[in-house]
C-alpha cells in the first residue's frame, strides 16, 4: 500500500511524523470518515487498483505470473457466498467483511480515488492523509468544509463521507488527539467517551507474559504518541488504571518496566548484548547500533560492509556521501546485558537523543526526545553511571 497514493498512513506513528512539523497558521483541521467502506467498494474498481499495483511489481516477486495472479485475486473477491440462518446468500456488491483481502483492496481502491479525484477536490493548498477509511485534512481556514463534503460525496455514489472539524484547536484521529499549540501539532492518547478501563485483572488465569505485555504496551503507546506536554499525565493515568486491577506502584532503584508482574530472580547479563556508538573520523556525527553478537564481531561485520560497499549500512552511505571513514578505535559500549526487545528500544532512544547521527532509520520505535531520555534512564544502568530510580509495579493482595 502507498504505491498509488502517498496519502496512505501506516499507523498513528506515521501520522505524527508527517504532521508534527506542519505550520498550522492560517489552517484548520478536519477528519473525514467513509461510511461502511468494505461493503461499498466496487469490486471492479478494487481490481483496477490491484492491476495498477501489480504492473509496477517485478514478476519474480510473485508466486505465479502476473496474469494468473490477477485471476486468482479476482476469483477470491468475486465469489462472495455466505450462509445466514441456514440459507445461502451471494454478496452482489462490495468486498466481503472478514476477508483477509478486503482491507488491502479497500485501501488500494481509496488510493486510486485519491489519485484521480479526492485530493483534487480538496485543492492543492490542503494536506490529505488517510488510514483505511479515516482521513485527516489540513486546509486553509476559509475553506467551506460542508461544501467540500458535498463534492467528495459526488465522486462516487457508494463512497460517502462524514466529517468532524476541530473544536477549540483539538481533533481526535485514530488513537491520538491532535492539539494545536503555537501553530504546531502536539499529540496525546485518545480514549472514547465509552472507555471504562476494563483490563485483565492481575489474579486472572492469563499467562504472566500476557499480563505484563498489556501494561508494557500501554506505556509504549504513550512513548510513541504523547508529546512532552502530555507524557507525564498519560503515564500517571496508566498507573492509576492498573492499580485497580491488583497492581500497585512502588519506587525502587534498578527495576524495569518488564518487571511489572514478575518476581523471578535476575538472570546473568548477556555480555554480547550491547548498544554501541561508532564516531566519525571526519565530523561530529556518530553511528548508534545494537547487536546480540558482541561489539567485536559487529565491527568486523561493519568493516566487511565497507569493503563490499553495501549501501544498506548507514556507515557505508555516510562514507560514500561525505568521504569520512568511521573511527573504529573510538567505538564505545553505551549499554550491555539487555534482552533483544529492550535493546532495540533503548537503541532507538539513544538515536533520538544523539545530536548528530549517521543512522538513516530512527530505530525500533519512534520516540519524542523526552520519552527517549526517560527510556534511557528507566531501562537500566549505563556502564559507569549510577542507576536511576524510577516507578514500576508489583502485585498486591486484595
Amino acid at each position: 500500500m502507498g504505491t498509488i497514493s502517498s496519502a496512505h498512513l501506516r499507523n498513528s506513528t506515521d501520522l505524527i511524523e508527517r504532521i508534527r512539523h506542519v505550520d498550522l497558521a492560517g489552517k484548520k483541521m478536519a477528519s473525514f470518515d467513509v461510511k461502511a467502506l468494505f461493503t461499498n467498494v466496487p469490486v471492479v474498481g478494487a481490481m483496477k487498483a490491484v492491476q495498477k499495483v501489480i504492473e509496477s511489481v517485478s514478476e519474480s516477486e510473485l508466486p505465479v505470473n502476473k496474469t494468473d495472479y490477477i485471476k486468482l485475486v479476482s476469483l477470491c473477491v468475486k465469489f462472495g457466498c455466505f450462509t445466514f440462518g441456514e440459507e445461502e446468500f451471494v454478496q452482489h456488491r462490495g468486498l466481503a467483511m472478514g476477508s483477509p483481502l478486503s482491507a488491502v483492496m479497500a485501501s488500494l481502491y481509496m488510493e486510486l480515488l485519491e489519485s484521480e479525484s479526492l485530493v483534487r477536490v480538496m485543492g492543492s493548498e490542503s494536506l490529505w492523509f488517510r488510514y483505511v477509511d479515516d482521513i485527516i485534512v489540513i486546509m486553509p481556514t476559509d475553506t467551506n468544509v460542508n461544501d467540500k463534503l458535498c463534492k467528495l460525496n459526488e465522486v462516487n455514489e457508494h463512497i460517502q463521507f462524514t466529517v468532524e472539524e476541530e473544536v477549540n484547536g483539538v481533533l481526535p484521529f485514530l488513537d491520538t488527539v491532535i492539539h494545536r499549540k503555537n501553530e504546531r501539532a502536539i499529540f496525546s492518547v485518545y480514549r472514547k467517551p465509552t472507555n471504562k478501563d476494563d483490563f485483565v485483572h492481575f489474579f486472572s488465569r492469563h499467562d504472566m507474559k500476557t499480563k505484563s505485555g498489556i501494561v508494557i504496551g500501554f506505556f509504549l503507546r504513550a512513548f510513541r504518541v504523547c508529546s512532552d506536554e502530555f507524557l507525564h499525565d498519560e503515564c500517571a493515568y496508566i498507573v492509576e488504571a492498573f492499580k485497580r486491577t491488583g497492581l500497585r506502584i512502588i519506587h525502587c532503584a534498578g527495576k524495569k518496566t518488564k518487571d511489572i508482574v514478575t518476581n523471578n530472580p535476575p538472570r546473568a547479563e548477556n555480555e554480547d548484548s550491547v548498544i554501541y556508538k561508532i564516531p566519525c573520523s571526519g565530523c561530529s556525527s556518530s553511528y548508534i547500533g545494537e547487536t546480540g553478537r558482541g561489539l567485536k564481531k559487529r565491527i568486523y561485520e561493519h568493516k566487511n560492509d565497507m569493503r563490499h560497499h553495501r549501501t544498506s549500512n548507514s556507515l557505508v552511505v555516510h562514507a560514500r556521501d561525505k568521504g569520512h571513514l568511521p573511527n573504529w578505535v573510538g567505538a564505545t559500549t553505551l549499554r550491555k546485558g539487555l534482552k533483544k526487545r529492550d535493546r532495540k528500544t533503548v537503541e532507538a532512544a539513544y538515536i533520538t537523543t544523539e545530536e548528530e547521527t549517521t543512522n538513516h532509520r530512527e530505530g525500533f520505535v519512534c520516540l519524542s526526545r523526552a520519552a527517549a531520555q526517560l527510556t534511557i534512564s528507566a531501562t537500566g544502568r549505563p556502564p559507569g553511571r549510577d542507576q536511576s530510580a524510577h516507578s514500576t509495579f508489583q502485585r498486591t493482595a486484595t
